[in-house]
């Protein structure tokens, strides 16, 4: 039997999204499967990953550049640079068109793929360019973010214009003149009415969100939770862990990580603001991941920063000394970190977005029914009044998020499809 091909394409190969599209090509290859990566940013270490060189701008750019006339060009084609300009706030998420950049129609003519797996391909592809090259191949598309099935935003921040007016009007960006997100919905519209796709979701949320959008309701649709695919069983003794990491071994220790700690969607700002009410006796905060910590005010808090960690044992650790970690994003398409945690046994408080609801309940964390600071603060007293068993909250996330059952999954399909 010829070996399976399967082709993934991702902008870049940073962030959530990127690093579970590497894992799952990593997951392939040691079944048996001819994986492949393309990417526009190259990482080392990987077999099987190319990278293919973003587009340079055509000559009327340079001409336009040369008269200082580059707005015009980035008006005209929409550029992302143009697009940042007409954001209501800075405080959301990316807008991204997908209407300019590559289409790695150099590479896909010289190769023959059985299946074609798109990852966040929001910025820096060509979206019509990219799905022209598929004709006679059969696509997947895994879902990273609510991009691919709005107008260009990767979080609607509770808005669903999405579903019902074709993103008419968009709050996140300002509607004078030209309703972008509008014309951009109906661009992709009628991109995606003729190309046959199954959409992957990795939780209930946004499986439900993608079926209902009106862009994407006669796709295929496949719910695949996520994996934990950098485990590991950290045998140490919780108090001299919390030694180790020189924390504090009486008061309860809070977790915080992000990819982007700055990001306004993470929460950071409003659990600083719980804290601040609350006496730092009790308490004693642990923030990782890139970002800026400078930014926030943690005047009279006991915070522990240990910036961007990317040693997965290190990471464990700091998962295992926590006593219970905060997942207080606006929205997520899954939530990574929340997973992590529930691996290393550590409960969690989360707002109900991305893959919580599917997983969390009151024997491993504690679900917001807001996002609030009395919310957050009510739930903060709750934990302290709760004795959570974390090697029971541990086993259970093992089962759950373990990388052999999602890889299944994704193999069954794939040969369900071209079968």
């Amino acid at each position: 039997m010829t070996k399976l091909k399967v082709l993934h394409i991702t902008s870049s190969l940073s962030g959530g999204a990127g690093l579970a599209c590497l894992k799952i090509h990593q997951a392939l290859l040691d079944h048996g499967i001819d994986s492949t990566v393309l990417t526009l940013k190259a990482v080392k270490g990987y077999p099987n990953v190319h990278r293919v060189f973003p587009k340079k701008k055509n000559n009327v750019y340079r001409v336009l550049r040369r008269l200082k006339l580059a707005f015009l060009y980035d008006r005209v084609f929409m550029t992302d640079t143009y697009i940042e300009q007409k954001r209501t706030k800075k405080k959301y998420e990316t807008f991204a068109l997908s209407r300019q950049g590559s289409d790695f129609k150099d590479y896909l003519s010289q190769n023959n793929f059985d299946i074609v797996n798109l990852h966040w391909v929001a910025r820096q592809v060509d979206l019509k360019g990219l799905l022209s090259c598929f004709r006679e191949t059969k696509i997947v598309w895994t879902l990273h973010d609510m991009n691919p099935f709005t107008a260009g935003c990767t979080a609607a921040m509770g808005c669903e214009l999405y579903k019902t007016t074709g993103c008419e009007k968009c709050p996140q960006l300002v509607n004078k003149g030209t309703d972008i997100a509008k014309n951009n919905f109906l661009r992709k519209q009628k991109i995606l009415e003729n190309t046959s796709i199954t959409m992957v979701s990795s939780s209930t949320q946004l499986y439900e969100n993608a079926q209902q959008s009106l862009l994407t309701r006669y796709q295929n649709h496949e719910l695949i939770p996520l994996a934990n695919f950098r485990h590991l069983d950290i045998k140490s003794n919780r108090y001299y862990l919390k030694h180790d990491f020189g924390l504090s071994i009486t008061k309860t220790i809070i977790g915080f990580g992000a990819v982007g700690i700055n990001r306004h969607n993470k929460g950071l700002e409003l659990l600083l603001e719980v804290l601040s009410q609350l006496p730092s006796s009790r308490f004693q905060l642990v923030i990782f991941g890139s970002g800026t910590i400078e930014a926030f005010n943690l005047k009279n808090l006991d915070v522990k920063y240990y910036g961007e960690v990317n040693d997965t044992n290190h990471l464990a650790m700091l998962y295992k000394v926590m006593d219970v970690f905060v997942s207080i994003s606006q929205q997520e398409a899954f939530g990574q970190t929340f997973m992590e945690a529930l691996c290393q046994g550590t409960p969690v408080i989360a707002s109900n977005t991305g893959a919580i609801q599917d997983f969390v309940n009151d024997k491993n964390g504690i679900i917001l029914k807001q996002r609030t600071v009395n919310a957050l603060t009510n739930a903060l007293n709750q934990f302290e009044t709760k004795n959570f068993e974390r090697e029971k909250i541990a086993l259970k996330a093992k089962k759950d998020f373990n990388p052999e059952i999602m890889i299944t999954r994704y193999v069954e399909l794939y040969k369900t499809l071209i079968n």
